[in-house]
């Protein structure tokens, strides 16, 4: 029997350290880990990790396929023998009707939300940990579950990354894959809704309420953090190759588990009769 990873001192990796979300994973839930983040650019949000002995920072441009292969050749050593992964990487651009998009626009935006994290993924799995549950986590993103007409190649790499950690779980029996929609969220990436505002139209007026405190629907990083608790805590066969929602699904309550035992086809991507 493959038992679940600890938590104390696992070795993490963390693709975007500097990334909102995952600057607040590695000091809430992730603070006791040995942890390996990657970053495009060196910046000042790295500077609070300078003297942090349990975190390793290595250089990664993921919106570049080329970049991969060298780099997992390259730090082998210090990315073997992991134990979680998170990815955290993404962007919404380009921003606006598809009609008005070019493909230059659109194949980038794929590699970068869908294509070239998979790649990654493709590249780690071989150096993960033996004789223990690993976990793998990607994040989804708005309009998953419904018509989001002015972000098309953002959601439809959304997409195929909630049906990959499907397949993924399936096919690995050692790692739990899951996706977490983490709803609204203050973070960086609603710069480029706000760079975009005659492109993004309703979209912009719902994100400057939000970030300026008129309008209450975003989720606090607490929740995304106890979420991700949760993930590793539960089990393979409960949570493995699922997407769930920090904002609207009842993952903090205990008959929730039994709702997701009822029917091994909740929480992933089907059709409706």
């Amino acid at each position: 029997m493959i038992k679940n990873c600890l938590m104390q001192d696992s070795k993490t990796i963390i693709i975007s350290i500097t990334s909102d979300i995952s600057l607040y994973l590695c000091n809430n839930v992730l603070k006791n880990h040995q942890i390996i983040g990657t970053y495009r650019k060196s910046n000042k949000e790295l500077n609070q990790f300078k003297y942090n002995d349990k975190i390793n920072l290595l250089k990664l441009d993921l919106t570049k396929q080329s970049n991969l292969k060298n780099f997992v050749r390259k730090n082998k050593k210090i990315l073997n023998n992991w134990s979680n992964c998170i990815i955290s990487i993404g962007a919404q651009k380009p921003i606006g009707m598809f009609k008005d998009l070019n493909s230059d626009q659109i194949s980038e935006s794929i590699d970068i939300n869908f294509k070239n994290q998979i790649i990654i993924l493709n590249l780690l799995l071989p150096l993960r940990k033996k004789r223990e549950i690993k976990n793998v986590i990607t994040w989804a993103g708005p309009g998953t579950n419904n018509a989001n007409k002015l972000y098309f190649p953002y959601t439809i790499s959304k997409i195929a990354l909630i049906k990959s950690m499907e397949l993924l779980d399936f096919e690995f029996q050692d790692v739990k894959f899951c996706i977490l929609g983490p709803g609204w969220v203050k973070t960086k990436i609603h710069k480029e809704t706000l760079a975009n505002k005659k492109k993004a139209e309703k979209n912009y007026i719902v994100t400057k309420k939000i970030l300026n405190g008129t309008l209450s629907i975003d989720t606090s990083m607490k929740d995304i953090n106890d979420c991700v608790r949760w993930i590793f805590d539960s089990k393979k066969k409960d949570v493995g190759g699922r997407n769930f929602s920090v904002k609207h699904d009842e993952w903090k309550k205990l008959k929730f588990l039994d709702k997701i035992r009822k029917n091994h086809n909740n929480f992933k991507l089907r059709r409706k009769s």
